[in-house]
């Protein structure tokens, strides 16, 4: 959809978007909260689900390589929940 857009439409989208400002937080679930944090830094071998913490380091944080986009993840990797 975006390949569609002229450049200086997406710069104008980007700037609106960047000056919005964040909404209130909502609190999260303290069980989904402590199980996403074993998931990060232990991940779940009974599934073989590697922890997060391998590709991103000890500390959360973005990361811009291609290794650590979901799209380039192996499909085993996603963490699923039903």
């Amino acid at each position: 959809m975006a390949t569609l857009l002229e450049d200086s439409v997406i710069e104008g989208l980007a700037r609106y978007y960047a000056a919005q400002k964040p909404g209130p937080g909502i609190a999260g679930d303290p069980r989904l909260i402590a199980r996403g944090k074993t998931l990060y830094e232990k991940g779940d071998s009974s599934r073989n689900v590697v922890a997060c913490s391998t590709c991103h380091g000890q500390r959360p944080r973005a990361m811009r390589s291609s290794r650590a986009w979901p799209a380039s993840m192996q499909p085993t990797w996603r963490v699923i929940s039903k």
